[in-house]
């Protein structure tokens, strides 16, 4: 689906999306995951969904929008 996906140049929320779902930025002396959050979730669905649509597929459900942080959380370590 990502091939697909990255052949019709879809936006680059869905690259940095990815990237921090499968490879969480790690810095030294940080002690925590530096992950999506709330709202680069959302975009990168809302770009990728009318292609998604056109050959039957759905947003993923482990990629649900709504269990990630909102990322303006004080503490939040998102991006």
């Amino acid at each position: 689906m990502y091939l697909l996906l990255s052949n019709n140049d879809i936006d680059n929320d869905l690259r940095l999306f990815l990237c921090s779902m499968y490879t969480p930025i790690c810095l030294p002396n940080w002690h925590y995951r530096l992950t999506a959050c709330k709202s680069l979730c959302e975009s990168a669905r809302d770009g990728c969904m009318p292609v998604m649509r056109t050959y039957g597929f759905g947003w993923p459900e482990r990629m649900n929008c709504d269990l990630l942080p909102e990322g303006i959380e004080r503490n939040a370590n998102t991006l």
